[in-house]
């Protein structure tokens, strides 16, 4: 999952839907596309919401990613909340062959909420990092053990990473 980049709010004319990633975004979301390379992380599809500054972001990061995956821009992902994630994770059984490695891409509260209820408690720290700040261009890898995607629930992943902008600075 990928929070999309810092936008901005310097016209406040614009659409919440139609705002822009920023100078900051930018350079996180390209931030992170290096990171998504070094580590490997290859999605088989992407799920992206159609709102500007998401696809801004996936248009940045997509380099990193190692590979040409399917991509898909979904209205319906637009600030979608956590049964939304869900359900559409949940369509992806239907489809042939059926993707091991997918990315999403879209907005809080819904990410963050999904993360947190996928996420086991035994992950105490990480669970209370994204609790506490689940900031623009977060990223989180989760693994599920061998199930369709229509059985994901809550506490069924594994955490393989959780990274934030301010981890470049380290």
């Amino acid at each position: 999952m990928l929070r999309h980049a810092k936008s901005a709010w310097d016209d406040p004319f614009v659409q919440d839907f139609d705002r822009d990633l920023n100078k900051r975004g930018r350079k996180a979301a390209r931030g992170l596309s290096k990171w998504l390379e070094n580590k490997g992380y290859m999605p088989d599809l992407v799920l992206c919401s159609a709102a500007l500054r998401t696809r801004q972001t996936l248009e940045l990061t997509q380099d990193g990613f190692g590979g040409r995956p399917e991509i898909s821009i979904e209205k319906r992902l637009y600030l979608a909340d956590v049964e939304d994630l869900r359900q559409r994770l949940a369509e992806l059984d239907k489809r042939s062959p059926c993707p091991d490695a997918v990315l999403m891409i879209g907005h809080n509260p819904g990410l963050e909420e999904f993360a947190l209820d996928l996420i086991p408690p035994a992950e105490a720290d990480t669970r209370a990092r994204i609790a506490a700040k689940f900031p623009t261009c977060a990223f989180v890898a989760l693994r599920f053990a061998d199930c369709p995607w229509g059985s994901i629930g809550p506490a069924r992943a594994t955490l393989e990473a959780y990274r934030i902008p301010a981890d470049d600075e380290d």
